[in-house]
């Protein structure tokens, strides 16, 4: 008597378990969709594996690199558009003058080298330094006057005071990113550094 009901105990829990498993399934069933089960889904396996665990990045440093990229973008821009402006003045200057930057055998008198009062005098300063070793460079406009070359009013008035004006202009536009470097240094390294680029041009001379 104590076999049968030790035996009719075990069928109990079986089926109990055979229930429970069905139970589990069909919700599975409902949740997953159909396609999953086509392609071998395995319910069991799935309830093993956890979602990974996806990191939100930082709010403050998300805006801190925006502000960043934003600040970058409004520099580049502003580069540009000085660029831009100073190009268009040079080419302005070389177009309409007969050269402009050809010093008079009266240079020293203001009136013998006159400007139209729009024309930028830096510039013009730059022009008469530069001119006479313009021809050593054959290619010395496309390079110096291109629209992604980002000469500063600042830059151009240094380069001025040297007789290698030509050279250290033409050195710059072919190295873009030293220019730049340069071009954000206070004005007494700025002014070293040119010096430093022109004696290295006329050593190499």
């Amino acid at each position: 008597m104590q076999l049968v009901k030790i035996i009719e105990a075990h069928e109990l829990r079986y089926a109990t378990v055979k229930i429970l498993r069905f139970v589990f399934t069909a919700s599975l069933i409902v949740l997953v969709p159909n396609s999953a089960f086509g392609q071998g889904f395995d319910p069991m396996v799935a309830l093993k594996v956890r979602p990974p665990q996806i990191k939100m990045p930082d709010p403050i440093l998300q805006m801190q690199r925006l502000e960043a990229m934003e600040a970058s973008r409004a520099r580049a821009e502003r580069d540009r558009a000085e660029a831009e402006r100073i190009r268009q003045q040079t080419d302005y200057m070389r177009r309409d003058n007969t050269p402009p930057y050809v010093p008079s055998a009266g240079a020293g008198d203001a009136s013998a080298t006159s400007s139209p009062s729009t024309l930028n005098q830096t510039i013009e300063k730059w022009l008469v330094a530069a001119q006479p070793r313009m021809h050593l460079f054959a290619d010395f406009d496309n390079v110096i006057f291109a629209s992604d070359v980002p000469f500063s009013e600042r830059i151009i008035e240094m380069m001025s005071g040297s007789d290698y004006a030509a050279d250290i202009a033409y050195y710059l536009a072919k190295h873009k990113a030293e220019l730049i470097a340069i071009d954000k240094m206070s004005t007494l390294e700025s002014a070293k550094a040119i010096t430093s680029i022109e004696l290295r041009l006329k050593s190499s001379k």
